[in-house]
């Protein structure tokens, strides 16, 4: 069983190039389906007429301060 399933909701399909109606279900914080069934799930989400589409990540910052702070910036690595 699913944790959440968001449906209805448009998903970008990027081997196609365009947006998709899929369904989303994800397992332990993780996305286990994605389809057009409805597997059985504990919250069901109803996303119509939103995208959906995980993996965005805020790669806000101000690439002015880089010759300033130098390596500061980095990562551990």
């Amino acid at each position: 069983m699913l944790d959440v399933l968001i449906v209805n909701g448009v998903c970008p399909d990027f081997e196609r190039n365009e947006m998709v109606q899929n369904n989303v279900g994800m397992r332990d914080g993780v996305i286990d389906y994605v389809g057009s069934g409805t597997p059985e799930a504990r919250q069901v989400v109803d996303a119509a007429g939103k995208v959906v589409s995980p993996g965005f990540i805020d790669i806000h910052m101000h690439e002015e301060k880089f010759r300033r702070e130098g390596s500061t910036t980095a990562s551990p690595g």
